[in-house]
């Protein structure tokens, strides 16, 4: 079977005054919790096991990884990894949810161009690469 996963965490503190009393996730997006959509989309495209992560500890970790220096509790490329299968879920489902092959040497779908074609956008003026 297929699972989900959303990534619920962070701490909301761009939300200002609507986050102190409530977390950011929990607000309404139109008539529903900012979560809802996500767990909508899953269970629409027949995920039945998602799972919900909420939390600040990674966030919190970073910031004081750049102030000390020290490594974060969750490397880097692990971080990729993880936020990489969640995009790749993504591109599956606007896909109409059909399997893809994924090479994570190169970053890019086997012999599919409409999925690679999702795997990037272009960056906005001024930033370039």
């Amino acid at each position: 079977s297929i699972r989900g996963v959303i990534l619920a965490g962070g701490k909301g503190t761009r939300m200002g005054e609507l986050t102190k009393v409530t977390n950011k996730h929990l607000l309404p997006v139109g008539a529903w919790p900012m979560v809802y959509h996500p767990l909508k989309k899953l269970t629409g495209a027949g995920v039945q096991e998602i799972l919900l992560v909420s939390g600040t500890d990674h966030m919190g970790d970073f910031v004081d990884c750049i102030r000390s220096r020290r490594q974060p509790i969750c490397d880097v490329e692990i971080g990729h990894r993880s936020a990489s299968v969640c995009h790749l879920a993504n591109i599956s489902l606007r896909l109409g949810g059909r399997k893809l092959a994924w090479d994570p040497a190169a970053e890019q779908f086997k012999d599919d161009a409409e999925a690679n074609a999702l795997v990037g956008r272009p960056m906005r003026k001024p930033w370039r690469l």
